[in-house]
């Protein structure tokens, strides 16, 4: 299902803004409101025409519409969620389509297909950036405790808490996480083949 926001009609000088969002399933509350957006921007734009296809929150259905969306555009927007933008990542990089991502943030997807993926968000692996920035500032002494939630998105890492600050390059840092660097130089976070107690010590 392809819905226009705007008028069928493209007048010379019209940008014409294409995305397959998940206007029903499970990333439903994400989509429907990215698409009422996309559709008050083209109001006010008044230059703009936008197509949304729903892709259901599936990646096969996602599959199947991204190619006549991006038949019809002059700009692609990516899906939400890191398991959709895989997919048309790939999709982005077989057929030589620009791909704009706004909705998946895995660090995998970031990095994934150079030149056809441009990313908006920050890697899922720097969320926490910010709050680490403004703990560090505060020079508290006190533990930092990081825990995660039941879901598959959160996972656990090893990391040195009792060292004092120290300069981590722009930024203080009470937390050094452990990693290496893979042969194209992107860090692999270090981490245990199995769970462990949160808090457990590295020997």
């Amino acid at each position: 299902m392809v819905n226009s926001l705007r008028g069928n009609s493209v007048r010379p000088g019209t940008l014409r803004v294409g995305a397959c969002l998940s206007l029903t399933g499970r990333y439903a509350r994400f989509g429907r409101p990215a698409a009422q957006a996309l559709s008050v921007w083209a109001q006010l734009d008044g230059r703009a025409v936008v197509t949304v296809a729903d892709d259901r929150s599936d990646p096969d259905t996602l599959a199947q519409a991204l190619p006549g969306v991006a038949g019809r555009c002059d700009v692609l927007l990516g899906p939400y969620s890191t398991g959709l933008m895989r997919v048309a990542g790939r999709l982005a990089a077989r057929h030589g389509w620009l791909l704009w991502n706004h909705g998946g943030s895995g660090d995998d997807v970031i990095t994934a297909h150079p030149g056809h993926i441009v990313s908006i968000l920050s890697p899922a692996s720097e969320y926490a950036e910010p709050f680490i920035r403004h703990r560090a500032a505060a020079r508290s002494g006190g533990p930092l405790w990081i825990a995660h939630g039941t879901g598959r998105f959160g996972r656990q890492v090893a990391a040195v808490v009792n060292f004092p600050p120290r300069q981590i390059g722009k930024f203080m840092s009470e937390v050094l996480t452990l990693g290496f660097a893979d042969s194209a130089g992107a860090v692999v976070l270090f981490q245990a083949d199995r769970p462990v107690p949160n808090g457990s010590r590295l020997f």
